[in-house]
């Protein structure tokens, strides 16, 4: 039985890749910072405590695990600081700890946007992932787009219930920057095909995981209106215009929304699939409006 460590295992989609893999019977070592009355419990699942950003909190040999999955990072911060620490420096720290067990293999969650047009969460994952390039590590980077299915409210069902409650839809400029939802299920399936994979064909390698079909904003909205015969109107609004709006409300506490986010939203973003696909026959499912919301 392949031993596993997981980071970021306590909820959204670190969570949905922990429950699935114990049940496919892998070892499975959830990293967590603090025990928590809601852990999940299965025979395959042993839970350690550390801190990715405190080296001196991860064991030396890594809990004796053959292979690492990091998923934990840091999405959402007023202070852009803490993406550096958590997600740069913190991932270095894991490395570190990776050249000195028997690991043999390091795959690194980043995502799709990827860079400092992103803003300071994009960059830091843009340096976590140049950390792992350059070290001596068998690894392999998956750059995932927007996921959804996770039976918590993500942020494409947030998108999709906002559309249904609203008769006018605001975009932010011109609208035609891309979505391209990713079922949770498929990425899962992907991350299995590289831990039942025997060959070093993933070694080294960067996968751009998403959808079939990326579409933009102001079409998705169109089109999930359309699909559940809902009248609504769109407004254009300045990017500027909403930067402003977004840091008033924050600086009032109105809002958890980051300015960062409007970067992220808006930047150009690789959606060529063709590498998993020649590789691992990545076949992810086309998003449908009918999508069944959370309660």
């Amino acid at each position: 039985m392949k031993k596993i460590l997981i980071t970021g295992g306590s909820r959204g989609l670190g969570l949905n890749t922990v429950k699935s893999l114990a049940q496919l019977n892998f070892k499975i070592i959830s990293l967590r910072r603090s025990k928590n009355k809601d852990m999940y419990s299965h025979p395959n699942i042993e839970y350690v405590f550390g801190d990715i950003t405190d080296i001196q909190t991860l064991n030396e040999n890594l809990w004796g695990t053959s292979t690492a999955i990091h998923l934990a990072g840091l999405t959402h911060s007023s202070d852009t600081k803490k993406y550096y620490e958590v997600n740069a420096d913190g991932t270095s720290n894991l490395i570190q700890r990776a050249k000195t067990s028997n690991l043999k293999r390091f795959i690194y969650v980043s995502t799709q946007a990827i860079g400092l047009e992103g803003g300071s969460y994009s960059h830091s994952k843009e340096i976590a992932e140049k950390h792992l390039m350059k070290s001596s590590l068998k690894w392999t980077i998956l750059r995932p787009s927007e996921i959804y299915g996770l039976k918590v409210e993500d942020s494409i069902e947030s998108l999709c219930r906002f559309i249904l409650s609203s008769r006018i839809v605001p975009i932010i400029g011109d609208g035609q920057y891309t979505l391209n939802p990713l079922h949770v299920d498929d990425f899962v399936r992907f991350i299995t095909d590289l831990l039942n994979c025997e060959s070093d064909k993933s070694y080294h390698k960067i996968y751009q995981l998403a959808g079939p079909s990326p579409t933009s904003f102001k079409a998705f909205c169109k089109k999930h209106s359309q699909f559940h015969n809902h009248k609504q109107s769109v407004i254009h609004l300045p990017v500027f215009f909403c930067k402003l709006i977004l840091y008033l409300c924050s600086k009032a506490n109105l809002t958890s929304i980051t300015l960062d986010q409007i970067d992220r939203l808006r930047m150009i973003k690789n959606n060529d699939i063709s590498l998993a696909v020649s590789d691992y026959f990545f076949a992810p499912r086309k998003f449908s409006h009918n999508l069944t919301l959370s309660a």
